[in-house]
C-alpha cells in the first residue's frame, strides 16, 4: 500500500492542477482509505484497497463534468488533511490534531481553491503530494521538513511551468 501511496503522492505533486482528475481522485483515494476500515473494520487490507482505488476513480471521473465544485471540496479535504499529516509528519504532539483544527485548515484550503484558484489548487496538491511521499517513504539524508520543502517546491514548479506552457482544459 505504501508503494501506491508514494505513486499517487507523485502524480498529485506534479499534476494537480493540471489534471483536475487526479488531484480530486487522490484525495477521494486517500480519504477513503483512512475511513472505510473504520467504517467497515472487517474488511482486508485488499478490499480496502480495491475500494479506495475504485472511489478514487470514480469520483476523479466525475471531477471531468464537476471540476470547480470538487477541486474545492477536495481543498477542503486537503486543507484538513495536511495540518494533520503533517503534524504527524513533524512530530507535533497529538493535542494539535482535533476537528477544529481540521475544520479551519479545511476552509483555508477550500477559500484558497475559491479566491485563487491556479495557485490554490498548485500549491495544496504540491504539499499534500509531497505529504504523501514523506508518510509513505523514508527518505534519507534530510529531515522530514527540509523533504517536504524541497519536494513541495518542486510540485510548484514543476505545475507552474505546465501552466503556463502546456494547454490546460478551460474552465
Amino acid at each position: 500500500m505504501a508503494a501506491v501511496q508514494a505513486l499517487i503522492g507523485f502524480l498529485t505533486l506534479i499534476l494537480g492542477r493540471q489534471y483536475y482528475p487526479v488531484y480530486v481522485g487522490a484525495i477521494t483515494f486517500m480519504m477513503a482509505k483512512l475511513y472505510i476500515p473504520q467504517i467497515f473494520p472487517q474488511q482486508s487490507n485488499t478490499s480496502v484497497l480495491v475500494t479506495s482505488i475504485g472511489a478514487g476513480v470514480i469520483i476523479g471521473g466525475l471531477s471531468i463534468s464537476l471540476k470547480r465544485i470538487l477541486a474545492i471540496a477536495a481543498s477542503f479535504l486537503v486543507g484538513g488533511s495536511l495540518v494533520l499529516g503533517a503534524a504527524d509528519l513533524l512530530g507535533l504532539s497529538p493535542a494539535f490534531q482535533t476537528w477544529t483544527v481540521f475544520l479551519i485548515a479545511g476552509a483555508v484550503g477550500a477559500l484558497m481553491a475559491l479566491l485563487v484558484f491556479d495557485f490554490g489548487i498548485i500549491f495544496l496538491s504540491a504539499v499534500y503530494g509531497a505529504t504523501l511521499i514523506l508518510e509513505s517513504l523514508h527518505l534519507p539524508g534530510f529531515t522530514p521538513l527540509v523533504w517536504l520543502i524541497m519536494l513541495s517546491i518542486f510540485g510548484l514548479i514543476v505545475q507552474w511551468v505546465l501552466l503556463q506552457y502546456g494547454h490546460p482544459e478551460p474552465d
